[in-house]
């Protein structure tokens, strides 16, 4: 044994097999062992994005203490002239598409009146709150502003995915001639007049449900001067007023009404020629009369904040 290892190459080949045995133990010292596959992180879902036109701030509802909304969003082009509506959003939402509840303002109003007219109880609900401004005189002439509401609603249609909204739920409410536009909303053909020509045509501008407050220009009719300065036509005769009239195109796939009505106001006799030509066609409609007063806004019995609960309560049975 001793002259085995007295011999140099022997030696030598001792010192080359411990390098190599410790270098490898070196290597496999360092190698991380395999993190298991069930302690991965799991990944966290995106959240949805939030609804509204794109580049337009959305901001708290400043009349409201919830909510939160879009102002002066642009739904049509007509010519050089670019029609603005609000849109409201709630707090609350299931990640469902929402319906939709959309706000015709009065003859010499503005959008900005669907602060006061029941926006606050629907947005409770769950609803996404939409305010078109519609053009009147003295601009133009007013079957011009009809087919401006009905661009609104194939705006909204054709832009759904955008506002998270159910285009195929959607209800429209108004006071006035507001009123009457949102009965023609409802009672009018997609294609027939006063469709328009400001864009989306390949959208339906029909609504599913109709709440109307103090219908004007049905059988009471307009007065000399009202004619020339809203119509641009001299006779009660002129074949507009028929056409501008929601009585005229009742039929029995009309969607449901709510009809309020001041007691005290000379648009009475057509709102109730109205509620009777749907009763007579079996389209579901309701009468309500609001009493004490002349063109009611926030006074008269029911409350206001009861009218509110009762539109809110009307759009649920019919939208949801």
């Amino acid at each position: 044994m001793n002259s085995l290892f007295a011999n140099p190459q022997w030696k030598t080949r001792l010192f080359w097999v411990g390098l190599v045995v410790s270098l490898a133990l070196a290597a496999c010292a360092g190698v991380p062992a395999p993190t298991p596959a069930a302690t991965q992180p799991t990944p966290t879902p995106a959240p949805p994005p939030t609804p509204g036109a794109p580049g337009i701030p959305q901001t708290r509802i400043p009349f409201l203490s919830f909510g939160t909304w879009q102002r002066d969003v642009p739904y049509c082009q007509d010519g050089d002239v670019a029609l603005k509506m609000d849109v409201m959003y709630p707090d609350a939402s299931t990640g469902a598409a929402a319906p939709v509840a959309v706000f015709l303002h009065i003859l010499g109003g503005s959008k900005d009146g669907v602060e006061i007219d029941g926006a606050g109880e629907l947005l409770k609900r769950g609803y996404v709150v939409v305010a078109p401004n519609w053009r009147q005189p003295a601009d133009v002439k007013l079957p011009i502003g009809y087919g401006d509401a009905k661009c609104a609603i194939r705006h909204l249609r054709a832009n759904a995915g955008v506002y998270h909204i159910d285009p195929n739920r959607i209800g429209a409410w108004g006071s006035g001639v507001g009123a009457t536009i949102a009965a023609l909303l409802g009672l009018t053909k997609t294609g027939a007049w006063p469709e328009g020509t400001s864009g989306f045509s390949g959208q339906s501008s029909q609504v599913e449900a109709v709440a109307a407050r103090d219908l004007v220009g049905l059988s009471s009719g307009w007065q000399q001067p009202e004619l020339q300065n809203y119509f641009g036509v001299s006779s009660a005769d002129d074949p507009i007023l028929a056409k501008t009239n929601p009585i005229t195109y009742v039929a029995k796939d009309a969607p449901p009404f709510m009809i309020f009505q001041s007691d005290k106001d000379d648009t009475r006799p057509g709102a109730m020629q109205l509620y009777n030509k749907l009763k007579t066609a079996s389209v579901p409609a309701t009468f309500v009369e609001i009493t004490g007063c002349e063109k009611c806004g926030d006074r008269g019995s029911p409350s206001r904040e009861e009218r509110a609960k009762m539109l809110a309560d009307f759009f649920d049975q019919s939208l949801k």
